[in-house]
């Protein structure tokens, strides 16, 4: 008899506030080596992602669009049987328009360094909709590092470890057997009369089986 491999969703069960999905995958280095006509493959660790998305808050957005977003640049090292992950910093990050996201994110202050860096002009427009379809321009700020606080999780990109860090157990919070996991990139956007929408992608050693 096969497997069950469908379940109903409202049984999966996490204790983690506002999320709407999650999916994981998984992939194996392989390489094939070929000497003296003979084939042989060599196998190298595996690496784990999962991607998350969750409603941000409760309450529905009513300023202008926007948008904010961060990179992390975790250092990837192989210790033969796992990947080790190792923290690059903060990140490269955004916030975008002209009332940000509210209260969901902000840049962390940084000793003696001016933190937004930069600030521009962006425009999104499209007539594919009809001439009188809304279009943004507003202000994007370019920084270093971010402040999320909101569901599932509040995060400070400035902390590797720890409480509101950039590493969290998802096992504990019923999502998988996963332990812990690296925060690669979290982006949340806010559009006027909905609920603002984060999305997280994390990182995780699958170890060797």
């Amino acid at each position: 008899m096969a497997e069950t491999c469908c379940y109903l969703v409202g049984n999966f069960y996490v204790t983690a506030p506002g999320i709407i999905s999650v999916t994981s995958q998984g992939s194996t280095e392989v390489t094939l080596i070929t000497a003296g006509g003979v084939s042989a493959t060599t196998v190298g660790p595996s690496t784990g992602t999962v991607s998350i998305s969750a409603y941000a808050g409760t309450a529905r957005y009513y300023g202008c669009p926007g948008r904010a977003g961060v990179s992390i640049p975790w250092l990837t090292k192989n210790d033969c049987s796992e990947n080790v992950y190792l923290f690059g910093g903060a990140g490269k990050s955004y916030i975008s328009g002209n009332d940000g996201v509210g209260s969901y994110a902000s840049f962390p202050s940084i000793p003696d360094v001016s933190n937004p860096v930069n600030s521009f002009n962006v425009i999104n427009a499209s007539a594919s909709s009809g001439p009188a379809s809304l279009y943004e321009d507003s202000i994007q700020q370019d920084g270093y590092g971010l402040i999320y606080e909101g569901n599932p999780w509040s995060i400070n990109t400035t902390k590797e470890t720890g409480a509101g860090s950039c590493t969290i157990n998802l096992t504990s919070y019923g999502i998988g057997g996963y332990g812990e996991c690296k925060l690669q990139n979290l982006q949340i956007q806010a559009v006027p009369g909905q609920v603002p929408v984060v999305n997280m992608s994390f990182i995780y050693s699958l170890g060797d089986d």
